[in-house]
């Protein structure tokens, strides 16, 4: 018995490493791959960008978002280059995004977005971690509705995107 142990524990543990190399491989993949890719959206539902740099603050947001507001479409976006991109697409409900990306900014987005006609009655949130009066200043002159310091208050997120979706 003693030998037949003595086989079989050195095979289990190499079939315990080898379950666990595939494991790690198999979700080593980036964040987009794990979370299902975003389902076509009906005109009807309403559709909710959130574009920040930081990927685990946008994802959060947005499982927050789809929590607590049923039927609500979120995606993500990792930079404003994405999110443009993505907007042209399609055009959004409501726009979160982070003043301070890198490349283009969220201001700049804004602005760009507006230029191109792809805000057309869509309320944009800005989120930053700059002071109180640095983030009312900018998210006036980039006309958004609502703007929060971040570490973001997630209710507080939630009723103005409820508000915009009235």
């Amino acid at each position: 018995m003693r030998d037949l142990l003595a086989t079989l524990v050195p095979v289990l543990l190499a079939l315990v490493g080898l379950a666990t190399a595939y494991v790690r491989m198999r979700f080593r993949r980036p964040l987009a791959h794990v979370i299902p890719p975003p389902r076509p959206s009906h005109p009807a539902v309403p559709r909710v960008l959130i574009v920040d740099d930081e990927r685990a603050l946008a994802v959060a947001l947005a499982r927050l978002l789809r929590l607590e507001i049923e039927g609500l479409h979120v995606e993500v976006a990792t930079s404003g280059e994405e999110a443009l991109a993505m907007v042209r697409s399609r055009l959004v409900r409501v726009l979160i995004a982070d003043v301070g990306l890198e490349g283009l900014s969220g201001v700049e987005l804004v602005r760009r977005m507006r230029d191109e006609g792809l805000l057309a009655g869509a309320v944009v949130i800005l989120i930053s971690a700059l002071g109180a009066e640095e983030l009312e200043e900018l998210s006036r002159q980039a006309g958004a509705t609502r703007s929060f310091a971040k570490p973001v208050d997630g209710r507080a997120l939630v009723e103005a995107v409820r508000a915009a979706l009235v």
